[in-house]
């Protein structure tokens, strides 16, 4: 009797842990897509995409100071880093709109050995969304050498405001994850909290299948007002 007692407690304590494990499942695929990084670097993207760069090769953030330190050279791709070290004497004054930064950037790389077929400013992109694989399009800043897509920012402060503005950039990334890598340039004064809110977009982007980085850069201290006069 006692064996027969045990061996239906084993069937009973069978049947409850497979209705458990049957019950938990969406908890189970869940915890695994938080759990397991190959799950975790391709959430956001479609199915078909994986990043032409792996983001866990990115940093999170450098500064015109890390370049001159050499961390340039540890950039898992070569026009990324290219880019990089040239940006690392863009030293842009300071510009009331955004437009503006734009037009110093472009001139500053055709000067400094891109040509003007390098740097397509606002392409149209196409993706399609991972959740339900409808066709949109992406319009950012710059690509440059149809490899690095390039986002400005200006005036990015540790507001509501900018955390929204730099949430909204992901959908740039996800349609660009699988052609190259991606870089946020930062054009203001930075300080250690804005570069911290500034990474903790960067991770999350990363920890989604995105190859991207923020670059901070080093903002000369005038104003160029004249250049923010309406043409």
């Amino acid at each position: 009797m006692s064996g027969f007692f045990v061996l239906l407690v084993g069937v009973l304590l069978g049947y409850a842990i497979c209705r458990w494990i049957v019950a938990a499942q969406p908890r189970l695929a869940g915890w695994l897509r938080l759990s397991s990084p190959t799950a975790v670097q391709f959430a956001a993207l479609p199915g078909d995409v994986r990043p032409a760069v792996d983001p866990a090769k990115m940093p999170d953030t450098l500064t015109p100071e890390d370049v001159e330190a050499g961390a340039a050279q540890k950039l898992p791709d070569a026009e990324l880093k290219r880019l990089v070290e040239v940006l690392s004497v863009w030293n842009p004054k300071k510009h009331q709109y955004e437009a503006n930064f734009h037009r110093s950037f472009a001139r500053f790389l055709v000067n400094n050995g891109y040509a003007e077929g390098d740097i397509e400013h606002e392409p149209r992109i196409a993706w399609r969304a991972a959740e339900h694989g409808e066709e949109r399009h992406a319009k950012p800043d710059f690509v440059i050498r149809n490899r690095v897509l390039v986002e400005i920012k200006r005036n990015i402060t540790v507001s509501g405001d900018s955390d929204r503005s730099l949430g909204q950039m992901l959908r740039y990334l996800i349609a660009w994850a699988g052609r190259g890598p991606a870089i946020l340039v930062v054009c203001n004064a930075y300080d250690d909290n804005l570069r911290a809110m500034v990474q903790r977009h960067v991770r999350s982007w990363k920890a989604q299948g995105v190859p991207v980085m923020a670059y901070f850069v080093r903002s000369d201290s005038t104003s160029d007002a004249m250049s923010d006069l309406p043409s």
